[in-house]
């Protein structure tokens, strides 16, 4: 196989992005009623924004939520921009040991081609969306100091998701999300606490509860040398049996 047209990483300031990704967020937890993930997430360092749960109209709570998200990117623009600009320095310098790694790891199967772009965000969450190649990340506070990881940790999702759903198409289906994703996280979780990629990111991110199971037995697989198809190939009905639907529903 040719070697991988490594993806370029674009780091942006869209506001409009926060924007979008609170009523995102919003939509599920009235779905699911999990407005305990909107207060971490978003209403414990903002606490102004809270009256938006009691809001009914939608063009107010737009008008409300944009005004305040535009002030505290205007007020806080010069902090905003030193540490997107720094981020994009720190992603720079271990960028091409990442995608060594990531070669060595899927046999240099081909980055998905696509604009990749990283958004600052002022929120306590760094969502990504597999299919346009975005995700957010911190501009401050301790989990700052973790940019590199969360940098990492984003862009192997999209190769990740990108190489399961060519040799197992038939998990693009909704009825799979959740199985797919307990099973990524657990992938990026396991794979970034190789000694190999601790030496790049020394800092690593808190690891979901619920995927503990699924990381133990990837580990186990891979000291046993295994590849990545081979992996899904032995995990795959384990995990789908396992995560069939996220446990609030």
């Amino acid at each position: 196989m040719k070697q991988s047209k490594h993806p370029n990483v674009k780091f942006l300031i869209e506001p409009e992005e926060d924007i979008s990704v609170y009523f995102a967020f919003e939509k599920e937890a009235k779905i699911f009623d999990r407005w305990s993930i909107m207060e971490d997430y978003f209403f414990k360092k903002h606490l102004k924004i809270k009256s938006l749960k009691r809001m009914k109209d939608k063009k107010a709570k737009k008008k409300f939520l944009k005004n305040y998200v535009i002030n505290c990117y205007k007020h806080r623009n010069i902090l905003i921009k030193k540490r997107v600009k720094e981020a994009e320095k720190r992603w720079k310098k271990v960028e091409q040991k990442f995608f060594y790694l990531t070669d060595k790891l899927f046999q240099k199967y081909p980055w998905p081609k696509s604009d990749y772009r990283a958004f600052v965000t002022i929120w306590n969450i760094f969502p990504r969306d597999i299919s346009k190649k975005t995700f957010q990340f911190p501009y401050k506070g301790r989990i700052f100091k973790k940019v590199e990881a969360i940098i990492a940790h984003e862009i192997l999702h999209f190769l990740f998701y990108d190489y399961l759903f060519k040799y197992f198409p038939k998990y693009k289906k909704s009825q799979y999300s959740y199985s797919v994703w307990a099973f990524s996280e657990a992938f990026n979780e396991a794979i970034m606490t190789e000694p190999e990629w601790r030496k790049i990111f020394h800092l690593q991110l808190q690891p979901y509860p619920e995927t503990v199971i699924v990381r133990k037995k990837i580990r186990e697989l891979r000291k046993n040398k295994k590849t990545v198809k081979e992996i899904l190939e032995e995990l795959l009905p384990f995990v789908i049996q396992k995560y069939i639907k996220p446990p609030s529903e």
